[in-house]
């Protein structure tokens, strides 16, 4: 019983020492210098382009952090800058191929998505999605790795969409030049199911270079390429405050290019403030409008044909229909 007691001390200890080494090679700045030269290597040949990382800094088994990724598009433009990317990992399945991500946070994450006179309206993204989209020749009968992410957390990020083959609209919302900053975004309770995304959105806020500005979306989200649905929806700006169950129906995402006719909407408001200033900037007809209408009730069907049911709706503050 005790020489048993005695080699298992011995194997503990083992153990240690030899976690405890793993660790601090991995934390020293040579071994992370060669791992960062090593990732921005590997993907760089893998894409086709230029990837750089700064730097590496990984935690004890569960936590890795990635400083300063770069990621060049093929017209040697921007395509993604990291300032840190940190991932903490709460379990990791090798006989299941499978990585479990409890958060994943972006600090000021710069995304630029382009569409290119010269690249027949792909994007800038398409040779990122082929290079990890290209199956091995060679068939293995090792299954490839998925990934579940339990929280996102974005700070300070930028998005820009920019169609070089459009010109710009002189005012509003410019769908084919987006250009989107100070981006704060909490999301969690994500899950993927086939073609469904549902996530709890617990915090969105951004300001678009067209002048509008979101203080605060939150809400209980799903998505799916027939169904858009958030419940509890929340939305915050200088000039309006909307609560509501939203719910739009759709056929395929194509609808959306023919939004007032192809997407049918389904509001149930709560005591909402809605001002025209915020609407002008999705519907430019309404440009230099700044009244306010206060709503309660429903409101379903296509843009085109919208119906109304137990509505409350002060305007002006005078008329009350």
């Amino acid at each position: 019983m005790k020489k048993t007691l005695k080699i298992s001390w011995w194997i503990l200890v083992v153990l240690i020492i030899l976690f405890g080494g793993a660790y601090f090679t991995l934390r020293s700045s040579t071994v992370q210098t060669k791992l960062t030269q090593y990732i921005a290597s590997y993907f760089a040949e893998k894409l086709g382009t230029i990837v750089s990382v700064r730097g590496v800094d990984i935690g004890f088994l569960n936590s890795v952090i990635l400083e300063g990724v770069y990621i060049e598009d093929l017209h040697r433009d921007t395509l993604i800058f990291a300032e840190k990317l940190k991932v903490n990992i709460t379990g990791v399945s090798i006989e299941k191929h499978h990585l479990q991500i409890s958060r994943l946070t972006l600090d000021e994450l710069k995304f630029y998505l382009r569409k290119y006179p010269e690249d027949d309206g792909k994007f800038n993204l398409q040779f990122l999605l082929d290079a990890f989209a290209k199956k091995d020749t060679v068939k293995t009968a090792s299954a490839p790795w998925t990934f579940a992410v339990n929280s996102l957390i974005l700070s300070q990020t930028a998005f820009q969409y920019d169609d070089q083959r459009k010109e710009r609209k002189p005012f509003g919302m410019d769908y084919s030049h987006l250009n989107v900053n100070h981006i704060n975004l909490n999301l969690s309770e994500i899950s993927i199911q086939g073609d469904t995304i549902k996530a709890m959105f617990n915090q969105l806020s951004c300001v678009e270079q067209s002048g509008f500005v979101l203080q605060e979306l939150s809400g209980n989200a799903t998505v799916s390429s027939v169904l858009l649905k958030v419940d509890d929806l929340k939305i915050i700006t200088p000039s309006s405050k909307i609560f509501t169950q939203l719910e739009f129906n759709y056929s395929r995402w194509g609808d959306f290019l023919d939004y007032v006719n192809k997407v049918n909407m389904n509001l149930d408001l709560t005591e909402s403030t809605v001002s025209f200033y915020d609407i002008a900037y999705f519907a430019s007809a309404l440009n230099g409008m700044t009244t306010t209408i206060d709503v309660t009730g429903k409101i379903t069907g296509p843009v085109r044909n919208l119906k109304g049911k137990n509505l409350d709706i002060h305007f002006l503050s005078l008329i009350h229909i």
